[in-house]
């Protein structure tokens, strides 16, 4: 007589580790990175809407809820040593500077969340031109869910004879650089290079952290469930036994 048996010997819960991903995602946005009409009069107010006010957009999409950041910084040297940030001089007349006419560094309308007294530049009016730029944020003010714009002049990006239409797709053609750095993150620091879209448009997307995992744990079967199986093996020799008799 051939009968089977299911036999449960055990249980396993699995659970799902998941590593709190912090994204900051980055654009360079535009056809040019001078306003429209700007003179570098003092004083002059600028249009915060104005695409070239917007140019550079920062978005920290995800991350924990302590996590912020502390400051971004963009390299325009990676493959042109002579590219620069052109700041504003504020003088229309003069080159105060040595990078011609500038402007900037401005913050834009498409910021969010953050306060403009928060932010630093580490290029003004009062200094000098550089191929490096670092914007400062205060603690705990460029959390997730908020966005930062601005805009600054570059010149010489993509030689000495490009000092105007820098199209925001020109900043991925020459693999520009951007460094982060965060705070209470698992990471402190990330680099990478913006990659060119589109001939208007170069992003970059940091994803910092582990990835979701899925683990199991074995749990032993209760008791009751291995009593059980004992018995049922047991009625099935003794049946067995009752049927050879028998034949």
């Amino acid at each position: 007589m051939n009968r089977s048996l299911l036999l449960i010997t055990g249980l396993a819960v699995f659970t799902v580790a998941t590593a709190q991903a912090s994204i900051i995602q980055f654009n360079a946005i535009g056809t040019d990175n001078i306003a429209s009409g700007f003179s570098e009069q003092p004083g002059l107010v600028i249009d915060t809407n104005d695409p070239a006010a917007n140019f550079f957009r920062i978005h920290f999409i995800d991350g924990g809820p302590d996590e912020f950041i502390r400051q971004v910084t963009f390299n325009l040297a990676t493959q042109d040593p002579d590219a620069i940030f052109d700041p504003s001089d504020n003088d229309p007349n003069a080159d105060l500077n040595g990078g011609g006419r500038g402007f900037g560094p401005f913050i834009g309308a498409l910021t969010s969340g953050i306060d403009s007294a928060d932010v630093t530049f580490s290029l003004n009016a009062a200094g000098g031109v550089s191929s490096l730029l670092t914007v400062f944020f205060a603690d705990n003010s460029f959390n997730v869910g908020d966005t930062f714009s601005f805009g600054i002049d570059i010149d010489r990006l993509d030689g000495p004879d490009s000092l105007s239409h820098q199209a925001g797709g020109l900043l991925g053609a020459r693999s520009v650089g951007i460094e982060a750095q965060l705070a209470n993150s698992c990471e402190s620091q990330v680099n990478g290079f913006f990659s060119q879209d589109s001939r208007n448009r170069s992003s970059q997307q940091f994803e910092i952290c582990a990835p979701t995992r899925a683990t199991s744990t074995p749990i032993p079967a209760p008791a009751s469930l291995v009593l059980l199986v004992v018995g049922l093996l047991g009625f099935g020799f003794l049946h067995k036994r009752q049927v050879h008799r028998l034949d």
